[in-house]
Parts: C-alpha cells; structure tokens; sequence
C-alpha cells in the first residue's frame, strides 16, 4: 500500500461515522419539527380552553336562569 493511501478500514469507518452523522442530524430535525408542533397544539389547546372557561361561565350564568325558570314552573304547578 502506497504510504499516503489510507487502508480500506479506514475509508469504511469514516463512511459509517458520516453516515451515522447524517442519520443524527435527521434525527435531530425530526425531533424539532415534533417539539414545534406540540408546542402549536399546545397553544391551540390553551385558546381552546380559554374558550371553554368563558363558555363555562356563560353557560353558568344560563344554568342559574334556568334554574331559577325551572324552580317558577315548579312553584307555578304546585299552586
């Protein structure tokens, strides 16, 4: 083998190494991309339970009306 030729091992574990460094950074975007979409659905779920406790509270107000209708048809037929 000429002095300034690396061996064959050499050549192969470098191919790996750069394949296995590939294979990382891949690795690694996908989790980005992941972390970036929980983090949009996260925020979805927040606006939509920010909307649900304004609609709890509105229908809370609803429930008292038509319970306090309610109690007047009751008191309506027991007279």
């Amino acid at each position: 083998m000429p002095p300034n030729e690396q061996p064959w091992y050499w050549t192969d574990y470098l191919a790996l190494e750069k394949e296995r460094y590939n294979q990382r950074l891949q690795w690694e975007q996908q989790m980005a991309n992941q972390v970036n979409t929980l983090g949009t659905r996260f925020d979805e779920v927040v606006t939509a339970q920010n909307s649900l406790i304004q609609q709890f509270g509105e229908f809370r107000v609803d429930s008292g009306r038509r319970d306090e209708v309610t109690s007047n048809c009751i008191d309506q037929i027991d007279h």
